[in-house]
Parts: C-alpha cells; structure tokens; sequence
C-alpha cells in the first residue's frame, strides 16, 4: 500500500521591520508592567505596622501584620507577643511599648474594676474618631533588645 499523505516542505516567514517593532514595543510594554508588579509587592512587603487603642474593650489593635483584620492584644499579653512575634525581650524603647505607655489611661487590664473600667470606657468614647490612633514601626523584625 503506497503512503498517501503528502509531505509539505516547512515554510519560511520572513521577518519585517513592522514586526520587529511590534514585538520591541510589546516588550517594553511587559516590562514596564513587571516593573509596576514589583514594585506594588515591595511596598505590599513593607507595610508598616500602626498601633491603635479599640474603642469598646480598650486592647490594642495592631494593624499590618495580617493582610485583613488587625491583631488585638491587651496589656498583660504584651510581653508574650513580643517574645512570640520578633524573638526578644519587651523593653521600653520598642513602638508598642511606647505607645502603650502612652495610653495607659485607655487601655484595659484584667484586674480592672467595673468602675475603672466604665471611666477607661467614657474616655474613649470622648475620642470622635472611634479609636486613638498612634505608633507605628517598621514591618521587618530588627526590633532590638
């Protein structure tokens, strides 16, 4: 039986200069959107982290250190999440601590009474932005000890 298909022989294209000008301004056009892709991650990856006091039950929100909703911790937490999170010891010169200090007033504690507590309440709800807002520090973990 004789073999039927026919073979073709491969075709060239040749190549314009049009062609090569599409395909440089193509190029140029991804790399200009890869450029803008990293960069937009750079800044993703160094968020700062913002520290606010909530306005109901007077923990601190810490914002930044997830992509949607922040961490709230409360005062006694603080040195476990410090140990936890950037592998050091709570002293006094890192961001949280500072603003922490600088809102003791708002924050609540657990061995709080229901009379400080209502007065820690009433200051906050006195601020007309929901929540106090202060401190921020960098994203990366060079806290030092």
């Amino acid at each position: 039986m004789a073999n039927t298909a026919t073979q073709t022989a491969p075709t060239t294209q040749t190549v314009t200069p049009e062609m090569i000008k599409a395909l440089q301004a193509q190029i140029a056009a991804l790399e200009l959107k890869n450029a803008q892709l990293e960069a937009a991650q750079t800044a993703k990856n160094n968020r700062q982290i913002s520290f606010k006091v909530g306005r109901d039950k007077g923990g601190i929100g810490i914002y930044g250190l997830t992509k949607q909703f922040p961490v709230t911790i409360y005062v006694e937490q603080l040195p476990r999440f410090v140990k936890e999170v950037f592998g050091v010891e709570l002293n006094d010169d890192m961001p949280i601590v500072k603003f922490a200090n600088t809102h003791d007033a708002l924050l609540s504690r657990k061995d709080d009474t229901p009379q400080v507590q209502a007065s820690k309440l009433a200051l906050r709800m006195k601020d007309t932005s929901g929540v106090v807002s202060s401190g921020t520090a960098p994203k990366n973990n060079q806290q030092t000890a």
